[in-house]
């Protein structure tokens, strides 16, 4: 099996994946009655962005190193604007299969402050925001709340924590690995696993993320699986009614 193979396997796999959790979010997440707070619109907008990587990766990328389609890779800056939504403007490269930046100092310094050091500013800013509401938050709750609603709300914001901190950490992870180390390292290999590798774990982690975060989403998922699995409660009752009948009727 040639390395371009194993390449789009590893893409198909991850961006499939990656999809499947994003959609999930973004599909459903609306229904939860949960949703309808600041941070239910937050996790759906970062879904969106989410579902939206992962699906160029699946639908383009993927069969751009799979077939080698060679009108892919001349138009590879439109994937990747598409992709980054005019985060930077970069081409497909076989030999490193990666987004690649043009050589240049100038590139090379734009993708490192104007990228690299604008996101970790922005990842520090969120969290310390998001531990300041969540302390603030849970104060205003302990004086004006019942201890039973009191503990369901420390509950939530805990795992509202754990998943901006997750998904922060992971991020900030990407960012080095792509812009501090792979530069760092001439095995195409370990590159790749650096770069294009972790960018499209990270976006496709983020959906499994907020569905293991929140507890409320899981519930709407699990019912709405049991419904679907669950035979009609009416055409149910009255097939176990009849078989009831034609048990009593033979004891008798």
């Amino acid at each position: 099996m040639s390395d371009s193979l194993i390449v789009g396997l590893i893409l198909f796999h991850i961006s499939f994946f990656g999809v499947l959790t994003n959609w999930t979010v973004l599909l459903f997440l609306p229904k939860v009655g949960s949703f309808n707070k600041s941070f239910g619109y937050l996790t759906w907008n970062q879904a969106f962005g989410d579902a939206l990587q992962s699906t160029t990766v699946f639908t383009l990328v993927v069969p751009m190193v799979f077939f080698d389609l060679e009108i892919l890779k001349s138009n590879s800056n439109y994937i990747s604007l598409t992709m980054l939504l005019g985060y930077d403007i970069s081409v497909w490269s076989s030999e490193m299969w990666m987004f690649l930046y043009h050589v240049s100092n100038q590139c090379v310094n734009f993708s490192f402050y104007a990228i690299f050091c604008k996101y970790i500013t922005i990842i520090f800013i969120v969290v310390l925001i998001d531990v300041f509401v969540i302390c603030k938050a849970r104060l205003m709750y302990q004086k004006s709340r019942t201890d039973a609603t009191s503990r369901q709300m420390n509950s939530k914001e805990i795992c509202f924590l754990v998943q901006t901190c997750l998904q922060g950490v992971l991020f900030s992870i990407e960012l080095i690995c792509y812009f501090i180390i792979s530069p760092t390292v001439e095995n195409t290999w370990v590159r790749f696993f650096m770069t294009t590798f972790a960018f499209s774990t990270i976006h496709a982690c983020d959906g499994a993320i907020s569905i293991a975060c929140n507890s409320d989403f899981r519930a709407y998922l699990y019912r709405s699986s049991m419904r679907k699995v669950r035979p009609n409660d009416s055409k149910y009752n009255s097939r176990v009614e009849g078989l009831r009948s034609t048990v009593s009727v033979s004891k008798y």
